[in-house]
């Protein structure tokens, strides 16, 4: 759980730092792939926490 915070964090400060040296133009594709990768990650957590609960 804790990993799974600390991948968010570092993403997230990727994303702002990405963001700040992004352009204008660059800005939609960057929000559209952060959407995806969030998705993605939501995604793999529930995945992982349904086999951990079928596991059990």
């Amino acid at each position: 759980m804790k990993f799974l915070a600390f991948l968010l964090v570092t993403f997230g400060i990727c994303l702002a730092v990405g963001l700040m040296t992004a352009h204008a133009s660059q800005f939609l594709d960057v929000l559209v792939s952060f959407l995806a990768m969030c998705l993605v990650i939501a995604l793999t957590f529930l995945i992982i926490r349904s086999a951990r609960a079928t596991s059990k």
